[in-house]
């Protein structure tokens, strides 16, 4: 475990502290992380991004997981223009399109290409931030969900967001790579963005003991805590719901699953400027 930290470490040391992400204008960024994979981090970002443009958000969805994406598939949407082809051929005569998931939600795609991994492309979540840029005046909110774990390119998007839910289960194992995860980075973000997500718990009170575990390892080592965004219970609708990749989900998932997820949102709304923007509905945004 120590050898996995440190060498999380050294991969954050490539990239300097950034500027907090609040002194930036336009939409605000959120970003879902996890130390473990196979956590319900891709779910728990289409949900809330839908929730969220149901509010009356406009919200963009970027699948920046550059190795194993997966909103195009539970979304059951075929990309034409992916987050991977950007890092590896560049921007065409248009950028885009994005694809409108429902009214106020539009997914920028990805599919896994290893060739945008191992050629460099990976280090490159500048670039893509810069792209993203005048997008920035078009939507309220730009939603990421990232890759598993912490390297060069997960390190500068969570510099970037002004919201990191880190999320993960109840499992020990798990809890324990969220904790590496957030020692890792601790040097270079801090740590008050974060709040964490704590997915298939099987009690409302496992959820809060996994969660209090956490919180006394980085309060006895890190001298920090991290808040609790959602306590979501097992269901196994929400399996049933994502492998029928029949989205939006709202009128399929009726459980507490959605309204745990519907009080993150309404959190997050209270903290949001009251203006909202106006995009056309039409299948997809470009610029």
């Amino acid at each position: 475990m120590m050898d996995q930290a440190s060498q999380l470490r050294k991969l954050a040391r490539q990239y300097p502290t950034r500027p907090a992400a609040d002194t930036q204008a336009g939409a605000r960024m959120f970003l879902v992380a996890s130390g473990k994979g196979g956590v319900g981090k891709s779910f728990f970002t289409l949900a809330l991004g839908e929730i969220l443009a149901t509010r009356g958000y406009q919200v963009l969805l970027v699948d920046a997981n550059l190795r194993n994406p997966s909103l195009h598939i539970f979304s059951n949407v075929n990309p034409e223009f992916t987050v991977n082809q950007l890092l590896t051929i560049g921007k065409p005569d248009r950028m885009g399109p994005f694809i409108e998931l429902q009214p106020g939600l539009h997914l920028f795609p990805n599919e896994g290409n290893a060739a945008a991994v191992y050629s460099g492309a990976a280090d490159n979540s500048s670039f893509l931030l810069e792209e993203l840029a005048p997008f920035r005046e078009i939507y309220d909110i730009i939603l990421f969900d990232t890759q598993t774990g912490l390297n060069t390119w997960n390190l500068t998007l969570i510099q970037a967001a002004h919201r990191v839910f880190l999320t993960t289960i109840p499992d020990p194992t798990a809890i324990i790579d969220s904790y590496l995860f957030l020692k890792a980075i601790q040097p270079y973000v801090s740590l008050d963005v974060f709040e964490l997500v704590l997915n298939q718990t099987i009690t409302e009170k496992g959820g809060e003991e996994a969660h209090e575990k956490l919180n006394a390892a980085l309060k006895h080592f890190l001298n920090s805590t991290v808040p609790l965004a959602a306590n979501i219970p097992f269901d196994l609708s929400v399996r049933d719901c994502v492998g029928s990749q029949a989205f939006p989900w709202q009128q399929r998932l009726k459980s507490k699953v959605w309204k745990t997820i519907q009080q993150v949102a309404e959190d997050l709304a209270r903290q949001m400027p009251h203006k909202v923007r106006s995009v056309t509905h039409n299948s997809e945004v470009t610029l």
